[in-house]
């Protein structure tokens, strides 16, 4: 994000989110929208459509399957996994060593709340050979009958998971933002 002469340049996509000036571009962006219920307006209807493109699966990307129907109780929490190779790019860790460490904290905690229901979302780009990681998750959903995983092929649009969710916790990742 960028504020220069007035315009307020905002950048949804890639690393973006990640950027230290994130937070200061967000209350730019919260204080204009609130002196101008106009601007507010173009905001609110950009970013709609934009998500709704996204929820679609009508991006440049096309990951998201249309039509899919979640399994009852699919989840109270939903962790959204990123591509590897961002999260790694990345180098902004501030409480866990690696993005494993989190989620193994994250899947003791469950252990401990058999009551809640946890879903660990893997990247749909996985579902591309040339985006799979090494990465074996299959031990995830072993650890509790409350623990899931939705691999990057299952028939699950991750917007539909964000909805019927009540907590998101990305370790870095666009949707994270689109939650919010």
């Amino acid at each position: 994000a960028l504020r220069h002469g007035g315009l307020l340049c905002f950048q949804h996509g890639g690393p973006a989110a990640h950027f230290p000036d994130l937070a200061t571009s967000m209350r730019t962006l919260t204080e204009s929208c609130s002196s101008s219920p106009t601007l507010r307006r173009r905001v609110e209807t950009w970013v709609n459509n934009r998500l709704e493109v996204r929820r679609r699966g009508e991006d440049e990307f096309q990951l998201q399957p249309v039509g899919s129907q979640l399994p009852a109780g699919t989840a109270h929490v939903v962790v959204p996994l990123n591509y590897r190779l961002d999260t790694a790019a990345m180098c902004r860790q501030r409480l866990f060593r690696s993005v494993n460490d989190w989620i193994r904290a994250l899947v003791d905690w469950a252990v401990a709340r058999p009551d809640v229901v946890i879903a660990f979302r893997q990247h749909p780009c996985e579902k591309i050979p040339a985006y799979r990681s090494a990465e074996d998750y299959t031990w995830i959903p072993a650890a509790g009958p409350n623990i899931r995983l939705i691999a990057a092929e299952d028939p699950i649009n991750t917007y539909d998971l964000l909805r019927a969710c009540k907590v998101v916790l990305p370790y870095s990742s666009r949707v994270g933002i689109e939650a919010a």
